[in-house]
């Protein structure tokens, strides 16, 4: 399956926004979210698909964007919408959607995602049940969806940039919960042997059955995974340092390391500097423990002198693991280039690179 993209090649900066709607139906693509440039207001993003400008969208108020972001002035004014003919993709499984912010004819903010038809019915087995999806934290079936298809796409734009994808054929899932990422990724790319590890078991018993392979293991809190030296091209770990305190990302890092092979890629997420502000902006009678320890002074004081905050629990494996083990973890991008390059080279580091909220970090094996 080829994936059209015009911007993949370019590194603009990644824009803070989310993809509320995006769908064909009676022959109308209809498009709205909102788009967020945090140092300056822009005009409403262009709108590419499968590589090709097809329009420009209309600004929207969005009181809810600014009441997430209080720090910026011109939050209200980032909503966005498109509703037009969907003549051309109409007929599509799927289609590529790039939204571009422009100044001065430069494009200087980008949010990109692979988008999934409702001409095609999604076959039931498809889709992991509720109580799988909220144990990793999606609310319901489509935010599951349309989350593992952005993310796949943060990371194949990371892959293409940094190694290509024909040089691609092995991948880890590392963490990969009940296949939010590997579920796409198999459909859109065949060809690549794909692999999984999550230390949920009945996240992996899912993956194995619905997404009929053996290749999906329980893996234990710590090292070693069971698979041999050098296995991989690609290890892809979604919202996974996220929640691992800073002695067992260090520990984790190394096992990364030793089952890719030279010149692999680990793409790692984590939360930065725009996600710790979200979480400070959180009202205090919707916060819970972790947006409460968020706007601690504990918690402003460990990253500003250890450049990284690993003490907040996280309650979503309760009972499953132990105690202490799965956190809410923050960290500077100065401390995740300091501390990661005792095992990596760090490629890059993309502000809001995944999913337009949590930064990735493109880190290369000698």
């Amino acid at each position: 399956m080829v994936l059209n993209w015009r911007f993949t090649e370019q590194q603009i900066p990644r824009a803070a926004g989310r993809i509320d709607q995006a769908q064909i139906k009676d022959g109308t693509l209809s498009i709205a979210g909102w788009m967020l440039l945090p140092s300056r207001l822009c005009s409403p993003p262009s709108l590419f698909i499968n590589g090709t400008l097809f329009a420009r969208t209309e600004q929207r108020q969005r009181p809810d964007v600014h009441e997430a972001h209080p720090w910026i002035d011109h939050a209200g004014l980032s909503g966005f919408a498109y509703s037009g003919s969907a003549e051309g993709i109409a007929s599509c499984e799927s289609f590529t959607i790039e939204l571009v912010l422009f100044e001065d004819s430069f494009p200087c903010g980008y949010l990109a995602t692979l988008v999934k038809t409702e001409s095609i019915p999604p076959k039931k087995e498809e889709h992991p049940p509720l109580e799988l999806i909220r144990q990793i934290g999606a609310p319901d079936v489509e935010s599951f969806e349309a989350q593992g298809l952005k993310v796949l796409t943060d990371f194949v734009q990371a892959i293409q940039l940094s190694r290509g994808l024909p040089n691609t054929r092995r991948v880890l899932d590392w963490g990969c919960g009940c296949g939010r990422v590997s579920s796409p990724f198999s459909v859109f790319f065949p060809d690549v042997e794909l692999f999984g590890s999550d230390i949920a078991e009945n996240c992996v018993d899912w993956c194995r059955i619905h997404l009929h392979s053996s290749r999906f293991v329980k893996s234990a809190l710590f090292p070693p995974l069971p698979f041999a030296d050098s296995s991989f091209d690609v290890v892809l770990a979604s919202s996974v340092m996220t929640h691992l305190k800073r002695t067992v990302q260090l520990v984790w890092l190394q096992e990364m390391n030793r089952v890719l092979g030279p010149g692999g890629l680990l793409l790692a997420s984590v939360l930065g500097d725009y996600a710790f502000k979200r979480e400070q902006a959180v009202k205090p009678e919707a916060r819970s423990r972790l947006y409460n320890d968020c706007n601690s002074l504990v918690a402003r004081t460990l990253l500003a002198f250890r450049g990284i905050c690993d003490r907040t629990p996280n309650e979503g494996l309760a009972g499953k693991i132990p105690a202490g083990y799965y956190m809410n973890v923050f960290q500077t991008e100065k401390y995740t280039r300091a501390a990661w390059s005792q095992h990596f080279e760090v490629l890059r580091y993309i502000e809001r690179g995944m999913d337009n909220y949590q930064d990735l970090v493109v880190l290369r094996k000698p």
